[in-house]
Parts: structure tokens; sequence; C-alpha cells
């Protein structure tokens, strides 16, 4: 079982540790987007994914630069996690 005991749900999800995130890919990115935005440092959320979330991360990297981490955490094949961690300075 993946952590926190949820069977991983279909496309890209986002939350404190996972919750529902299945649509669109714009609104999908949107939505991970505007999480990470509401974060304040020191906060971190789990990206959960059914594929490698490389084009999220490269828009993350885009608008925030060195403000979010992503650590990741499980790569494939079924499931890919990432955490996201908003920083107090800049890395």
């Amino acid at each position: 079982d993946p952590p926190g005991g949820a069977a991983p749900g279909p496309g890209l999800s986002v939350g404190a540790r996972r919750a529902g995130g299945a649509g669109p890919h714009s609104r999908r990115h949107a939505l991970v987007l505007s999480t990470v935005e509401g974060l304040a440092p020191g906060e971190a959320v789990v990206l959960v994914a059914n594929h490698a979330p490389r084009p999220v991360l490269a828009e993350i990297a885009d608008r925030f630069g060195g403000q979010v981490r992503a650590e990741w955490l499980q790569s494939g094949p079924e499931v890919w996690q990432v955490r996201l961690e908003r920083l107090a300075e800049p890395a």
C-alpha cells in the first residue's frame, strides 16, 4: 500500500499527503501550482501521479525558482510521489 493507506487515483493529485485530483491536464497543473503557492515556508505537500510529473515540476521551477524543493519519494512504475516543500529562503 502507498503511504497514507489510500490507493492511487487517476491522473495527478496533491494534498497534505494525498487528495483527489483527476481532471483535465491544465486543471491538474493549476491545482498543483495553486497548492504550492499557498504553502507557508516550511510547509510541504506530496504530489502523487500515475506518470513522472516532470512537466509540472518544470512549471514549479519556472514559477517559484529556488523557493520550492522537490524530493522524489517514489519513482514508478505505477505511482510517482514527489514531496514539494516551500523554503523560507530561495535555495
